[in-house]
């Protein structure tokens, strides 16, 4: 290498700068250089290059720097789930067990890393006090996979299936293979969902396609996301069906006395009805602080509902009203 240093302009130069081209003479005037112009010493893996200086090194070093970007890709990838699985925290994945209990359907959640437990985008809206299940939906003899990635827990289930056998909502291919469901009214398509964690053969439960997600999904296990399989009436002979129906759990609840009654038991004295309607009012207040308490711990809320011996007071009503079915 001919000339001066480019930096003390005194030493002959004997090293080039690989990022900005400079010429120095020694390490004091690499290091001075770096300080006095900002320069980071690597060279630029996106500058421009002539083809006249185009050669086999070039073409290596563009290569080397492809497969960084992939590497570092994929580390970013990893990181994204490393503290919490399929984009959740742990609290958020504890609370979704326990909603879905709540609604009487068990929840199970693969091991981190697994592909269905990062696509999973199932959530609970506590405003809304709502599910919003990832479904997919499998079109069977095809290859259609249709996707729902937040679907309210309280839509119909036929009002999604029609929406999704628009016509209008597929490519001409698609449209060619679901040509038999398009021409099948929608009440009269079959709606399967697999039995999971079973270990004798494959079977399915037939859901109603007039009902809601929740109602389809109470005493059923769900393996991270609902799969419904949509088949013709004439294929439903193909598939091996469960031939008893999941028995619904039977709610003890016992007598509810009043608090007159309760007073009346505990003193012998009758009490004037300003009274009652009084205290009645203060059990009712506390009641619901203890039930908003609870509400910020999902995973011990049934605990501590059990260790006092009642129900919570959302499932109190609905026995009352008799909405709860079981």
């Amino acid at each position: 290498m001919s000339g001066k240093c480019d930096e003390c302009g005194q030493s002959a130069a004997k090293y080039k700068c690989p990022g900005c081209g400079l010429r120095s003479c020694g390490l004091p005037c690499v290091k001075a250089h770096k300080a006095r112009i900002g320069c980071t010493g690597k060279r630029d893996p996106t500058a421009f290059v002539k083809i006249s200086d185009f050669d086999d090194n070039r073409i290596m070093s563009d290569y080397n720097f492809l497969e960084e970007a992939l590497r570092v890709a994929d580390v970013a990838k990893r990181s994204k789930y490393k503290s919490f699985v399929g984009g959740r925290k742990p609290g958020v994945l504890k609370e979704l067990i326990y909603q879905a209990r709540f609604r009487k359907t068990k929840f199970v959640h693969m091991a981190n890393g697994m592909s269905r437990r990062i696509a999973n985008t199932t959530y609970f809206n506590r405003k809304r006090k709502c599910m919003y299940w990832r479904v997919e939906w499998i079109f069977h003899s095809t290859d259609i996979r249709l996707v729902d990635e937040n679907l309210d827990e309280h839509v119909n289930l036929g009002t999604v299936l029609e929406k999704h056998l628009s016509p209008q909502s597929h490519s001409p291919t698609a449209r060619h293979q679901l040509r038999e469901f398009l021409q099948q009214p929608v009440d009269q398509l079959k709606l399967l969902f697999k039995k999971e964690l079973d270990d004798a053969k494959e079977s399915y439960y037939e859901l109603n396609i007039n009902e809601s997600l929740r109602q389809q999904l109470s005493f059923k296990t769900v393996l991270e996301f609902p799969e419904i399989r949509v088949v013709l009436p004439s294929d439903i002979d193909r598939f091996s069906m469960v031939e008893e129906e999941p028995k619904p759990v039977k709610l003890a609840v016992s007598p509810v006395k009043s608090v007159a009654e309760e007073l009346v038991e505990q003193t012998g004295k009758t009490f004037r009805e300003e009274e009652i309607k009084d205290e009645e009012q203060d059990k009712e207040q506390d009641d619901m602080k203890m039930y908003d308490f609870l509400g910020d711990l999902p995973g011990q809320a049934d605990l501590l509902w059990k260790s006092m011996e009642v129900q919570p007071p959302s499932l109190m009503n609905d026995v009352e009203d008799g909405e709860l079915s079981g």
